[in-house]
């Protein structure tokens, strides 16, 4: 399912014309269901131009209309990327809570434990929001094979402050989007933030996170890099991780590739490209 997800981030950043209205609903966040809601644009491309003059920095000198919009949050992309992958999702993690109580874990030790119980034949998706890292994304875990070469992957964007900004196209293309391991190790980690921002935590959160050199980049102070967007020299500050802010919430879903595939076909049906040969449910096994 990791190549279906990749075929469709880059489908939804070509700039051709026939990809824009695909491009439109991947950058505003809609799946299938959420494009045909009562409350869904008429036109999500127009909407997008209309937005696009008040998302700059200066409205009153707007910058040109792109051929390409991109998720402008992280949230906004975990809700996408749930949204397509399974049948149904609930974005609001207090009405969720509510309404299934059982289905949003706070507790690290529960996440692991479940996880760890999981079915090593299914497909499953664990949504992450991390107050302490501002900073909300999804782990997709594929049934494992009996080679005992563990891997997952990690799917997200970037737009907080301790994070320099990237794409998920461009998460994508590097190798750090795919995790050898236990994801429980990942667990492991994210809860050290709770307490305390070591030398070690900030090497891991580069590791993790972000694109950038960490042999180049050694503190979140002191640290500068070069912006992908502008090409000027930037400083990685340390203000967009807070361990003092405790909570992070955990979702883990089991996947059934059909609801994917479903969403798929249905989506690019909206958008007017309508070919999805490269989706071949035969192909996964399913």
């Amino acid at each position: 399912m990791d190549t279906w997800v990749r075929k469709l981030v880059a489908d939804s950043s070509r700039r051709e014309e026939r990809f824009k209205q695909l491009n439109a609903l991947y950058a505003l966040g809609l799946t299938p269901a959420l494009a045909k809601a009562d409350s869904a644009p008429e036109n999500p491309r127009q909407s997008l131009d209309d937005m696009w003059p008040y998302s700059c920095e200066d409205p009153d000198n707007p910058e040109p209309v792109p051929a390409i919009y991109l998720p402008q949050t992280c949230g906004q992309l975990a809700n996408w990327l749930c949204g397509m992958m399974l049948q149904s999702f609930e974005t609001d993690i207090s009405a969720q809570r509510q309404a299934a109580p059982a289905s949003v874990m706070s507790d690290f030790e529960l996440v692991k434990f479940k996880l760890q119980t999981r079915s090593k034949a299914h497909h499953y998706l664990l949504r992450v929001d991390s107050q302490p890292l501002g900073h909300s994304y999804v782990l997709y875990l594929p049934p494992e094979g009996t080679n005992g070469n563990s891997h997952y992957y990690l799917y997200q964007n970037n737009c907080n402050v301790a994070m320099p900004f990237l794409t998920l196209n461009e998460w994508l293309e590097s190798p750090r989007a795919t995790k050898q391991g236990d994801p429980c190790q990942h667990l492991d980690k994210l809860r050290e933030i709770r307490w305390f921002i070591g030398l070690s935590q900030r090497e891991w959160i580069f590791q993790t996170f972000t694109l950038l050199d960490t042999s180049a980049v050694r503190t979140f102070s002191g640290g500068k890099y070069i912006g992908a967007l502008d090409d000027e020299p930037r400083t990685l500050k340390m203000g967009g991780v807070d361990y003092k802010r405790q909570g992070q919430d955990f979702r883990l879903f089991r996947l059934d590739p059909k609801d994917f595939h479903a969403n798929l076909k249905e989506l690019y049906k909206l958008s007017g490209v309508g070919d999805t040969a490269d989706f071949d449910l035969d192909a996964l096994g399913a």
